[in-house]
């Protein structure tokens, strides 16, 4: 089977050689040009951040001089570590990975006018050179954003995952009402409840778990046990009794006692026993 022709293969050899004494300037200049058209990026004024930017754009353009004329894939796994980095930089801020698409699709531009006007101080440039450096050049960054978007989906399992980790942990403290107040309350404080006054505990079948934690999010834990859920309310206009009462209207739910964290586990046993045997 033959091997597909890379778009970056059909690129003169003349180009590389053209563009390579002029990257210093040109990582400048690009990583300039791409922030200030970047208005979420123009807006940051950290000295890393701007360190990272010119990074990622002295990568790229330096991988893509070095792939002209060849048929290697795009992105080895140094040059693709860089581009899951940033994109996993822009989850942990809790930016979208817009504005970084945005600024890879402005650097595509510059990368072609500076390929194109590299090439052009050498010889005249003919229309199908011109046809053939655009397409390498959509396709090489391409794969730089695929590699951002790899990275910006794994930073935001990793955290969602250690979200739902801080979540049971303070679950599993507030169900067994021995912990430390200061412990107690460091893991409420790590998952976004500053306060922990009132607990209420809501027993329901566990076909409702899965429903229970999208209807409360941020509100309230669930904890899955053998034959039941658990779902803790923190106190707050939504744990109110006739909100509760018509929210969980008709879903098997028995809610316990609004009690302090530490006694807890008694207000769960109450509704266990208004719900009687299993």
């Amino acid at each position: 089977m033959t091997a597909p022709v890379m778009p970056w293969q059909r690129l003169p050899a003349d180009l590389a050689a053209a563009m390579r004494p002029h990257l210093p300037a040109t990582v400048g200049a690009v990583a300039a040009a791409v922030t200030e058209a970047t208005p979420a990026f123009a807006a940051i004024s950290d000295a890393k951040f701007a360190r990272d930017v010119r990074t990622a754009v002295q990568v790229a353009f330096e991988r893509f001089v070095d792939l002209v004329g060849t048929a290697e894939p795009a992105l080895p796994p140094r040059v693709r570590d860089v581009f899951v980095a940033l994109g996993a930089g822009e989850a942990r801020e809790d930016r979208g990975p817009e504005a970084l698409l945005a600024a890879q699709r402005t650097a595509a531009r510059l990368m072609l006018r500076t390929a194109s006007e590299s090439l052009a101080r050498l010889r005249p440039v003919d229309t199908a050179e011109l046809i053939d450096l655009s397409d390498a050049i959509t396709a090489y960054v391409d794969e730089l954003a695929a590699a951002s978007t790899d990275g910006y989906a794994l930073q935001l399992r990793e955290q969602a995952g250690e979200g739902d980790r801080r979540r049971r942990q303070l679950a599993e403290l507030l169900l067994r009402g021995d912990g430390l107040p200061a412990a107690v309350e460091a893991a409420a404080a790590r998952i976004g409840w500053p306060r922990l006054d009132e607990v209420t505990p809501v027993l329901l079948p566990l076909e409702q778990a899965r429903d229970a934690r999208f209807r409360y999010g941020a509100d309230g834990l669930v904890v899955e046990r053998a034959r039941d859920a658990v779902l803790l309310l923190r106190a707050g206009p939504r744990c109110a009794r006739p909100q509760l009462a018509e929210a969980l209207a008709g879903r098997g739910a028995v809610v316990g006692p609004a009690l302090g964290w530490a006694q807890l586990p008694a207000a769960v046993r109450l509704a266990e026993l208004t719900a009687g045997p299993a």
